[in-house]
């Protein structure tokens, strides 16, 4: 619960920053003017140039004496942390209280000073007098006497801080027991007994620092914790060693909250794709997106990781940006360094949109949770553009991938108003499959009811034509990361900003005029895949259906449909399908099945293909055209009842 480390990584964990790199930031922010601004109706006069300069030397005799101990000069940075207790209670003698508010940081870091100082063998540092006098009584006992640890503090220190602090030590601090709690970490104790206010403890619970995870320490806990501390923060049990799970056997860790992925309504007036994955991708992805450990764990690499958070809980939470980790971290205030690291802060307008889209639900408008977030958004940019600026980026990816699989292999290039060609086949041969691909997208846009001239892929296709079973394996293997299987000749790819093909052409001498099937079924998937995300059998069948539709005299074909019935036959519940349970071959056969069955009914299968284009997710677009869930759809086809959901 106290730690500094959550987005920040190991590289800036307490033993790392020192006391006095923390001091130091502590003074950073108590000197941004920004942190001290009030409702224009009470606006306090900022601090003069004489007090800022004041503060200004405080804080190099702070830096001195920090690099004073850095170097192991224990008695050196006593002395001129005597001379800096000494200018700071004459800088608060009569300060203003915006004055005094500034000073209050560097007071609560010479404090923790003083502890570390004590462990190096220096007793005889000045007394530390309290920044103002205390004009308040002293906090008023509890109804049954003075509040104890083990009845009063251990519950909500199991309660709220246990999953971070005694399952494990966040940020090096534990709170496994008594004796590890007073202790604190190497930085310097988080409990200064009789000084509630200047105990780190208290300071990141109201500065909303922690907890995290979405838990909160109540007004009423919270004052608890202060009274204690106030009180000497004493211990009542019989050994400080005991766990604090033991002291308060009827407290258990609060569950983090759990952050699930929800679908844009498009009501919203954010767009993740648009407006705030391109700031994640350029800003944040460096430290929280590739690598074996994000930092802090806080992964970005997909929308599903990112809304799970970090070592934490969510960074996230939908409907709360002032309690979100993830704008505290932007703004400043969220402990540790500020976001993101190492570059210039987010704009006020970019953080005010990011806090809008959290505000609104912290919703996904297009692509798939679990999208690479680079991937994600150069989709929302490809959208944008005209197919024109589509295709140069195709033509500039088609020459990379090429690169990356046969760098060595030269290769000739031919391209139509449909497609881009590049292959280990001559021009002539490279024109023919590209008419020949030309004839089947017109058939398959046809046949998935895309209307007219309209192109069912924005931008043109690019086609890889290889003639050796080698560069066609390297290209699978390279490019698509897979091992290919021995029989497959053609394989097709899309998302959202490369669309090509690929297939294996056998020498001209076997007598193989037309490509065909090994043509018509990787470029009919992508077809389908262009009308939106869908599941790989009905992805797969549709394509196999199509294909058998528009060339029904092909020796692939009459294959498929011979082995049909009796796949259809072996057929006895929907997950089969669904869940692709049969061998490879009949995995693809049975999703020929269910795809012919839809094919059947134009009128539905085109307001599918409709919505599925327009970004409604498929199980939702099934249902709202079907009538049922694609599994209760399918075990009705096979004949098998259908459970109706209890009343309650």
């Amino acid at each position: 619960m106290v730690g500094r480390r959550e987005f920040d990584g190991p590289k800036v964990a307490w033993r790392s920053w020192g006391i006095w790199g923390v001091a130091l930031w502590l003074v950073g922010v108590a000197a941004a003017p920004s942190l001290w601004s009030q409702p224009p109706r009470r606006r306090p006069q900022p601090l003069t140039k004489e007090q800022q300069e004041t503060l200004q030397k405080l804080q190099g005799q702070l830096q001195q004496a920090g690099a004073e101990y850095r170097q192991r000069k224990w008695k050196k940075s006593a002395e001129i942390l005597a001379q800096l207790q000494k200018d700071l209670e004459k800088a608060a003698k009569d300060a203003s209280p915006l004055m005094l508010r500034a000073l209050a940081p560097i007071h609560a870091s010479i404090g923790r000073a003083h502890q570390l100082l004590k462990k190096k063998g220096i007793d005889d540092l000045p007394e530390l007098k309290p920044l103002v006098p205390s004009r308040e009584p002293p906090p008023p006992p509890a109804p049954d006497g003075p509040v104890l640890f083990s009845a009063h503090v251990a519950p909500i220190l199991v309660t709220k801080c246990g999953r971070c602090h005694i399952d494990n030590a966040r940020g090096m601090v534990s709170m496994v027991n008594y004796e590890t709690l007073m202790k604190g970490p190497d930085a310097g104790a988080i409990i200064m007994p009789g000084n509630a206010e200047g105990s780190r403890l208290v300071e990141v619970i109201v500065e909303g620092d922690m907890p995290r995870g979405g838990l909160k320490v109540s007004p009423g806990e919270l004052n608890i914790l202060k009274r204690w501390i106030a009180q000497g923060a004493k211990f009542d049990g019989k050994d400080p060693k005991e766990r604090l799970t033991d002291l308060a056997p009827s407290a258990k860790p609060a569950e983090l909250a759990k952050v699930e992925p929800q679908r844009a309504s498009g009501k919203e007036t954010v767009r993740f794709s648009v407006d705030i994955a391109p700031i994640f991708a350029e800003k944040c992805y460096g430290c929280h997106g590739g690598g074996d450990r994000p930092e802090g764990r806080f992964n970005l690499t997909s929308f599903r990781r990112m809304l799970r958070g970090g070592e934490s809980g969510p960074a996230i939470l939908p409907g709360r940006p002032k309690e979100s980790l993830l704008v505290k971290k932007l703004l400043g205030t969220g402990g540790g360094s500020r976001m993101p690291r190492n570059q210039p802060p987010l704009s006020d307008e970019i953080i005010a949109k990011i806090q809008t889209w959290i505000r609104e639900g912290a919703r996904l408008d297009d692509g798939d949770f679990d999208t690479d977030l680079r991937r994600l958004v150069a989709v929302a940019i490809a959208k944008r553009q005209t197919p024109e600026e589509v295709s140069r980026r195709r033509a500039e990816l088609a020459e990379a991938n090429w690169k990356l699989s046969l760098p060595d292999v030269p290769h000739e290039v031919y391209e139509s108003d449909k497609f881009l060609a590049l292959g280990t086949v001559d021009k002539s041969q490279l024109a023919e499959i590209i008419s020949e691909a030309e004839s089947y997208l017109r058939k398959i846009s046809s046949a998935l009811g895309v209307r007219g001239t309209n192109s069912p892929v924005k931008g043109r296709i690019t086609l890889f034509v290889l003639n050796r079973r080698y560069d066609y394996s390297e290209f699978g293997q390279m490019v698509q990361k897979r091992e290919v299987p021995s029989g497959e000749r053609g394989t097709s790819s899309y998302d959202g900003v490369d669309a090509y093909v690929a297939v294996y052409v056998r020498s001209s001498g076997d007598g193989e005029s037309h490509l065909g099937a090994i043509l018509a079924e990787p470029l009919a998937e992508l077809v389908v895949r262009a009308a939106g995300e869908t599941p790989e059998w009905y992805r797969r069948g549709l394509a196999r259906a199509v294909t058998a539709k528009i060339l029904k005299s092909d020796a692939r074909v009459k294959q498929w449909n011979e082995q049909a019935p009796r796949v259809a036959s072996s057929l006895q519940d929907a997950k089969q399908v669904l869940q692709q349970t049969l061998s490879a071959e009949d995995n693809d056969i049975a999703a020929m099945v269910v795809g012919n069955v839809l094919l059947k009914d134009a009128r539905r299968l085109k307001k599918l293909q409709r919505a599925l284009r327009e970004g409604t997710p498929f199980d939702q677009a099934f249902a709202g055209v079907y009538g049922a869930s694609p599994e209760a759809w399918l075990n009705r086809l096979l004949g098998k009842p259908v459970k109706k959901p209890k009343r309650r």
